[in-house]
């Protein structure tokens, strides 16, 4: 790498095989891992449910969009390979995105800037949980190629050289991009209203017509042409969305569908995390160093340079607001903000001071991130899921999940048949934020699952952990209650192998429980 930085005619092939073995190396040790987090397990069982026949909302019930689980449920096909076929596929999104990053940061600085951009974002997810398959390492891949998309139109009209097929084709290309990652994560749309004002701006100005004709014809002759791309691209936007509402409409679930993704979304009660906002924040404010560095180091933007700086500057601002705006502030709400402002770092190459300061950041974002993966290597392994399979089939029955990984919901072939409940979601029937947010009340479903007497009950310690949930509610209480008086612990994962010979409760991540001998699950896996 060091030859890269210091050679400038380094053919981009070479950049280019240099950065997916970037890629490769900060995500080597994580690579197949089945434990690297809950969210992610739990995508892969509900795609696999979805794969296998089941309605998402109806049958198993999350807010999240039905193309996002039809996308995970294709991993889930691969069976036991379906972790590796996932964090492989996640490489490659990965560096798709850095290739994009590149373009963009071509538009506004030296090309080596550009690169090292692209492995400022690699280095960068690794700080906030982008190191598995969590959604925004795949639909960052679209949202960088769409705004590079209209970004080259930008820069096309800054060089007076943009053509009105072009304009439409690449806005074309762009919000079709835009609608696929809604389909991942619906607050993409901010996103995508930017873009789509962008386009219908350029496409403005784009169309000039000779002043003799009248002003009405003029203006008709504008507007027609002009809301037409709007439409189009509006359209295109959408269209995704558009036509799952519809199938859910015919197949009668089309209520399924609105609650969870709309109603749901404002049910939900904002719950005050402030440990979580202040690590959000420091990490925002560290990446947009890059507009007060610029701006210190005399970093000007002018001619074609200056549209282009002025987009993607905006870009960030928008997915900023974007994270602000949504409730919560979990550790991986802050991946959509790597990749414009990687870009944004990107003209701090062309002084040596801003070099500086780059490789700064880039070495501190290594260093950090590589330090939670290489602790989540150490203490969740291969061995571990083997020995969470072992614990869970002694003897094979149902299984039910309380804040904890989503994964052992398919540990073994008879928990994997066996649906104790359509909220198998870690977290939604443990929540507070969660109770009136959801197509049954909490408190009901839990009481209704825990008398169904499942063999294995399975939890995190967070339900003793003073720190992460400070207040005991109803539903942990009723589950504690039932885990004291009807069933006995058989595993228990460690936080960390430092602290493995203590025995207190809250040192454990992960808790399985099997019912007490002499009492008989109410709850069976069907016959396959």
């Amino acid at each position: 790498m060091a030859f890269l930085l210091t050679n400038a005619r380094c053919p981009p092939w070479l950049w280019g095989v240099v950065l997916l073995l970037w890629v490769v190396a900060l995500r080597w040790a994580l690579l197949g891992n089945p434990l690297v987090d809950n969210d992610d397990n739990f995508y892969l069982y509900a795609g696999g449910r979805l794969w296998a026949g089941d309605v998402i909302y109806a049958d198993v019930w999350d807010r999240k969009p039905w193309g996002m689980f039809a996308f995970y449920g294709l991993f889930d096909q691969f069976g036991p390979w379906r972790f590796w076929a996932a964090h492989c596929a996640a490489v490659l999104a990965v560096w798709g995105t850095g290739l994009g990053i590149v373009r963009l940061a071509r538009t506004i600085a030296p090309a080596t800037g550009a690169w090292v951009a692209a492995f400022l974002y690699v280095a960068c997810l690794n700080l906030r949980r982008g190191y598995g398959i969590e959604t925004p390492v795949f639909y960052n891949l679209l949202m960088v190629w769409a705004v590079w998309m209209v970004a080259a139109l930008v820069l096309g009209r800054g060089k007076g050289d943009l053509k009105p097929s072009t304009l439409l084709g690449h806005g074309a290309c762009a919000m079709a991009l835009v609608g696929l990652a809604m389909q991942f994560k619906p607050t993409t749309v901010f996103e995508g209203c930017y873009l789509g004002l962008i386009l219908l701006a350029l496409a403005w100005r784009a169309r000039v017509l000779p002043a003799t004709a009248p002003l009405w014809r003029r203006l008709l002759l504008k507007l027609l042409p002009w809301c037409g791309c709007g439409l189009l691209w509006a359209g295109l936007a959408f269209l995704p969305t558009l036509a799952v509402a519809l199938a859910y409409a015919a197949s009668g679930h089309g209520h399924d569908w609105w609650f969870a993704n709309v109603d749901s979304l404002f049910l939900r009660h904002k719950v005050l995390d402030s440990h979580h906002d202040v690590k959000l924040a420091v990490i925002a404010a560290l990446l947009a160093l890059a507009w007060p560095l610029g701006w210190l180091l005399g970093l000007r933007f002018r001619g074609a340079e200056r549209g282009p700086w002025l987009f993607i500057s905006g870009w960030a601002l928008i997915a900023l607001l974007a994270v602000i705006i949504v409730p919560g502030a979990l550790n991986y709400y802050a991946l959509p903000l790597m990749a414009p402002f990687a870009v944004l770092w990107a003209p701090l190459w062309r002084k040596s001071l801003g070099r500086l300061c780059f490789m700064a950041f880039l070495v501190l974002a290594v260093l950090g991130g590589e330090k939670d993966v290489l602790h989540i290597a150490r203490n969740r392994t291969m061995g571990d899921w083997q020995a969470m399979q072992t614990a869970l089939s002694n003897p094979a029955g149902c299984v039910f999940q309380y804040l904890s990984q989503g994964l052992v919901l398919e540990a073994t072939p008879q928990a994997a048949r066996c649906h104790v409940t359509n909220l198998p979601f870690p977290n939604h029937l443990a929540d507070e934020e969660e109770q009136g947010a959801l197509p049954r009340d909490t408190l009901q479903e839990l009481a209704r699952i825990l008398a169904l007497r499942p063999q294995y009950l399975v939890a995190s310690s967070e339900l003793g952990d003073s720190h992460e949930r400070p207040t005991m509610g109803a539903a942990d209480k009723l589950f504690l209650d039932t885990v004291k008086r009807d069933y006995v612990r058989v595993y228990a994962h460690p936080r960390s192998r430092s602290h493995a010979h203590l025995s207190a409760t809250d040192l454990y991540d992960l808790i399985i429980w099997r019912l007490r001998p002499g009492l008989k699950p109410l709850i069976n896996p069907p016959e396959p």
